[in-house]
């Protein structure tokens, strides 16, 4: 710290008219801390910047205006720190870098900062999560929520393809039975465009399986991307004749499938039925809401919508309180498409 930011806080401290004890107990460090400050022998805490701003009624910006680069260094330091950011740490660069966008929205430079301290976090949190999921998964290995391809909602893919790629291959060798390994060793070379590598872990999961929906699915997916439309809606609709819909969730994303590819129809239908089958399941609505709105009919995406606030309603698994949160983000999507049908409406 800089002489001049060490009078800054001395300067500030005298014209409030309190002492270094004050001030110390405020900050809840000790006097000589406060002493070594105002001398230019050690920097404050990065964790106490915005306190001592709040204390003197000014800005963190105009308190360290000629140490913000220095104060970014420090800030950098923390993220760059290789995957050993102390959740403490971040929650301190974050308040400080906070208050400078609130101080000057246009702050672009204190927003990198924290985009970078975010990303990094993240990141390290991702590969934290990677770490339970594979402990989890010596434990139980055929528990599929702890498969990186069905975390949550089932979508969120979130580790490296050449790690999937590897820890799948594992997996099928120690569990050779167990077919949706093989859907997500597959998926993992689908996204990567091995196509030859996909179709081979396909058929050799299918030689061991009675039947498996989405290993047949993910045959007709690949008959897409070599440019085979009619082939691969053939695959599909095999699927729907032998009934071989495993898992509730594959109706949601055949019907994806059909509506991509034409087959409108088909696709609301299994919409429809996945959450038939289920009720708990409301990706199947989610899915006819964003479909009807996307088409610009209102009318069915309404019913689409309310259907779903039924639904959280009586859904078994949700507490009481969450259903209120989440059906509060339903109505007000539900009353955007009223709204927008009273408009349409009042223009013809």
């Amino acid at each position: 710290m800089s002489i001049a930011v060490g009078r800054t806080i001395k300067r500030l401290r005298q014209e409030k008219g309190v002492t270094q004890e004050e001030l110390s107990e405020f900050l809840r460090v000790s006097c000589q801390a406060v002493s070594k400050w105002e001398n230019d022998v050690a920097m404050p805490d990065i964790a106490l910047l915005p306190e001592i701003a709040v204390f003197f009624g000014v800005t963190i910006d105009s308190l360290f205006a000629l140490e913000r680069q220095d104060l970014f260094r420090r800030i950098e330091k923390i993220y760059n720190n290789h995957g050993k950011i102390k959740s403490d740490e971040f929650e301190y660069a974050k308040k400080v870098l906070m208050q400078m966008t609130e101080d000057n929205p246009k702050d672009a430079e204190a927003y990198l900062h924290l985009k970078c301290l975010h990303y990094f976090y993240a990141r390290q949190l991702k590969e934290k999560s990677i770490e339970y999921a594979q402990k989890g998964l010596e434990i139980s290995p055929f528990e599929k929520n702890l498969h990186f391809g069905d975390i949550g909602s089932g979508a969120w893919r979130f580790w490296g393809n050449d790690e999937e790629k590897k820890y799948y291959g594992e997996f099928i060798k120690k569990y050779p039975e167990w077919s949706n390994g093989y859907c997500y060793l597959a998926t993992a070379y689908l996204d990567n465009w091995e196509i030859e590598k996909a179709t081979e872990v396909i058929n050799q999961g299918l030689s061991l399986a009675k039947s498996n929906g989405t290993l047949e699915m993910l045959l007709g997916d690949i008959e897409i991307m070599r440019g085979n439309k009619e082939k691969a809606v053939q695959i599909w609709d095999k699927i729907l004749k032998d009934n071989i819909c495993d898992d509730t969730s594959i109706l949601g994303d055949l019907g994806e499938r059909f509506i991509n590819n034409g087959r409108e129809e088909t696709g609301i239908m299994l919409y429809n039925k996945s959450h038939e089958v289920d009720t708990n399941n409301l990706s199947g609505l989610f899915s006819l809401a964003f479909y009807y709105d996307g088409k610009g009919d209102e009318e069915k995406a309404i019913i689409a919508w309310e259907r779903i606030i039924y639904a959280t309603e009586h859904h078994s698994k949700i507490d009481t309180e969450d259903k209120e949160k989440y059906n509060t983000w339903h109505r007000d999507m539900l009353n955007a498409l009223r709204e927008r049908q009273k408009n349409k409406n009042m223009q013809k």
